[in-house]
C-alpha cells in the first residue's frame, strides 16, 4: 500500500471508530483509570496508588486529551476502536504478504472472532493498540524498516512489560545491523522501562508499585489454579478458535520444515510470549487471558498461512471445495458461542452507557462534584470507582471502592455519599453497616444517592 492508501485507511478506521460511539460509549474500569491518571499527569498531581495496575502508554495519550474535558474519554474510545480495525488490516497484510489473499482473509476472520479484539475494543482497553503495534512491527521488519519496527516494539513495551525481552533482543539485532542508528536503538531500548518505572515512582512513591498490584488477587487469575503455567497454556488455546489454533500449529511445523524464516519468527515470538506469561504466573502473576492478546493475534496470522498452504497442497478443485466446506462448518461451529457472547456484550455496553449517564445526573442532583466530595470520600461499587473519580475530578484513592462489601464489613467508612443501583446494573451494592445512619439525597434513573453518617 502507498502512503496515500495507508492515510486513507487510517482515516476511514478512525471515522468508523467515532461512528461506533453511537452504539455504545461506555469505558471500562481500566480505561477510566487511565483517563484519571492522564488528567493527573497533565496537572502534575499523578496518583497511581489505587486503581488497576499501571501502564504508561494510555496515560501518555490521555494526558493531552484531558484538556478537552468530558470529550476525552470519547476520543480515546473512538481511537481504540479505530485501531482495532487497523489491526485487522495489518493482520491481512502480514498474512497475505507471506501466503496470499486467502491467508489474509483467514487471519482477519480469526482475529475478528478471537484474541479478545472485539471485547477489549468495546470498552476502550489497550489490547487493540498492543495487537496493532505487534503486527505493525512484524510488517515493518519484513519490509526492512527496522527502526520503525523497533519503535513499534518500544511502544508495545509501554503497554505490557512482557514486550521488554523482545525489545531488547530486537534492539541488539538492529544495533548490529544498523550501526548508524545506535543512539536511537539505545534510547528505545531503555525508554519503556524507564518511563514505566519512573512515572509509577512519581505517582506512588514506589517504582515497583505496578508489579505489586499485579500480584493482588483478581477475578480470573491463573494464580488460583493448581498449576498456573499449564492454565496459561490452556488459555492460549482458548484465546482463539480451535480450528485457527490447529491451522497455526500446522503452519509452524511446515514453516520449520521449509525453513520459512518469517513464519518461524512469528511462531517463535508467539511461543516465547506465552512462555513468559506462563513462567510469571508461577510466581503469582495473574496471567489473564488478555495478557495473551499478542500471541493470539500472531496465531491468527499463522492460521491464515496454514490455510493457504493446505489449499495449495490439495489436488484438484474438488478436494479444495471439500476442504473449504469442512473449514467453514468447523469455523461456524466454534465461532457461534463467542459470537453470541459478543452480541450480549454489546447489549451490556449499551446498558453501561445509560448507567454512566444516569450516574452523572445523580452527581448533579446531589449538589455537584464539590458537594459530593465535601461530604467525605464517596462510596461506590468498585467496578465504577474510576468512572466516579473521573466525573468528580478526583483521584481513585479519594473514592471508596466497596470491595467485598457486607453489612458486617461494609468495606468503606462514613461520612460519605453512597451511590447505589440495582446489582444487575452496577454490580454488588455498597452494604450499609448497622452503625450507620443514612438519609436519601438524590435519585437519577436507577441510582440512589444516600448520605451516610455514624450514629
Amino acid at each position: 500500500m502507498t502512503r496515500a492508501q495507508w492515510a486513507a485507511a487510517v482515516g476511514a478506521a478512525l471515522v468508523a471508530g467515532a461512528l461506533s460511539l453511537l452504539l455504545a460509549s461506555a469505558l471500562g474500569y481500566d480505561a477510566y483509570a487511565w483517563q484519571v491518571w492522564g488528567r493527573g499527569l497533565a496537572h502534575l498531581n499523578l496518583d497511581t496508588t489505587s486503581g488497576p495496575s499501571w501502564k504508561p502508554l494510555p496515560v501518555l495519550v490521555d494526558a493531552p486529551l484531558s484538556v478537552l474535558g468530558n470529550a476525552a474519554p470519547l476520543i480515546w474510545l473512538a481511537l481504540v476502536r479505530g485501531v482495532a480495525l487497523l489491526a485487522l488490516l495489518l493482520a491481512y497484510r502480514l498474512a497475505a504478504r507471506l501466503a496470499g489473499p486467502l491467508a489474509g482473509g483467514v487471519a482477519v476472520v480469526g482475529l475478528a472472532l478471537g484474541a479478545d479484539l472485539y471485547r477489549t475494543a468495546l470498552l476502550g482497553s489497550s489490547e487493540p493498540l498492543l495487537i496493532a503495534l505487534a503486527l505493525g512491527a512484524f510488517a515493518c521488519h519484513l519490509s526492512g524498516r527496522r527502526r520503525v519496527a523497533l519503535g513499534a516494539v518500544a511502544l508495545a513495551g509501554l503497554i505490557r512489560p512482557e514486550a521488554w525481552p523482545f525489545l531488547w533482543l530486537y534492539a541488539a539485532y538492529v544495533w548490529r545491523a544498523e550501526p548508524a542508528a545506535r543512539r536511537l536503538v539505545a534510547l528505545l531500548a531503555v525508554a519503556p522501562p524507564a518511563i514505566w518505572l519512573g512515572l509509577d515512582w512519581i505517582g506512588s512513591g514506589n517504582p515497583l508499585n505496578a508489579g505489586a498490584r499485579a500480584h493482588e488477587p483478581a477475578a480470573g487469575s491463573v494464580a488460583n489454579a493448581r498449576f498456573p503455567a499449564l492454565e496459561v497454556l490452556r488459555r492460549s488455546v482458548d484465546a482463539g478458535l480451535l480450528p485457527v489454533f490447529l491451522l497455526a500449529v500446522g503452519a509452524a511445523v511446515v514453516g520449520v520444515r521449509r525453513r520459512e524464516r518469517a513464519v518461524i519468527e512469528i511462531a517463535a515470538v508467539a511461543l516465547a510470549w506465552i512462555a513468559i506469561v506462563a513462567v510469571l504466573s508461577q510466581g503469582g502473576y495473574p496471567g489473564l487471558q488478555r495478557y495473551l492478546a499478542v500471541p493470539a493475534a500472531l496465531i491468527c496470522v499463522l492460521a491464515g498461512i496454514g490455510a493457504a498452504w493446505l489449499f495449495a497442497a490439495l489436488p484438484g478443485a474438488g478436494a479444495r471445495t471439500a476442504a473449504a466446506a469442512v473449514l467453514l462448518i468447523a469455523a461456524f461451529a466454534f465461532a457461534f458461542p463467542p459470537m453470541r457472547q459478543d452480541g450480549r456484550l454489546l447489549s451490556v455496553a449499551r446498558a453501561q452507557t445509560d448507567q454512566l449517564s444516569e450516574l452523572r445526573r445523580a452527581i448533579d442532583r446531589a449538589g455537584g462534584a464539590h458537594a459530593v466530595m465535601a461530604a467525605g470520600p464517596p462510596a461506590i461499587n468498585p467496578w465504577l470507582q474510576t468512572a466516579l473519580a473521573w466525573d468528580l475530578h478526583a483521584q481513585p484513592p479519594q473514592v471508596q471502592a466497596t470491595w467485598g462489601s457486607t453489612r458486617r464489613h461494609p468495606g468503606w467508612q462514613p461520612p460519605a455519599m453512597v451511590f447505589r443501583a440495582p446489582a444487575r446494573l452496577a454490580g454488588p451494592k455498597p452494604a450499609l453497616g448497622s452503625t450507620v445512619s443514612v438519609r436519601p439525597v438524590a435519585t437519577a434513573g436507577r441510582w440512589r444517592v444516600l448520605l451516610a453518617e455514624r450514629r
